[in-house]
């Protein structure tokens, strides 16, 4: 069997697809590479005093690991970036880039997250 290929303007589809998280339980995503895994710790966090959505990321100190926190994505409507957010290099120097929309259930216990991660070539802007 061949494998899928999917191409987007510069971008290649590495991964894609939909999971279900469930509030305050920490998920990780683990992207497979030529020498050493890279890790993505995906969080959900509520700031009550701001209430306006944004990212933070802390990369570990070896940079195979990469904590993601999305602060108030609270919405039932889908929350997410434009363009492609680039998180990291794979091991053959290829670009890593993460696409996702956010959506929470009424009660914001439960969250879809739909993500897609792209590379770029190295030689690419």
């Amino acid at each position: 069997m061949k494998d899928l290929t999917i191409k987007t303007g510069d971008f290649n589809v590495l991964y894609s697809g939909v999971v279900h998280i469930i509030s305050n339980i920490e998920t990780s995503v683990t992207i497979p590479d030529i020498k050493q895994n890279l890790v993505l710790k995906i969080n959900f966090k509520d700031d009550a005093l701001d209430g306006i959505p944004e990212v933070r990321s802390v990369p570990s100190v070896d940079n195979q690991v990469l904590n993601i926190d999305f602060v108030n994505f609270n919405n039932k409507l889908d929350m997410g970036n434009v363009t492609p957010a680039r998180i990291g290099n794979m091991d053959d120097k290829r670009k890593l880039f993460l696409s996702y929309r956010i959506r929470a259930s009424d009660n914001k216990t439960l969250r879809t997250f739909e993500y897609t991660f792209y590379t770029q070539p190295p030689d690419s802007n």
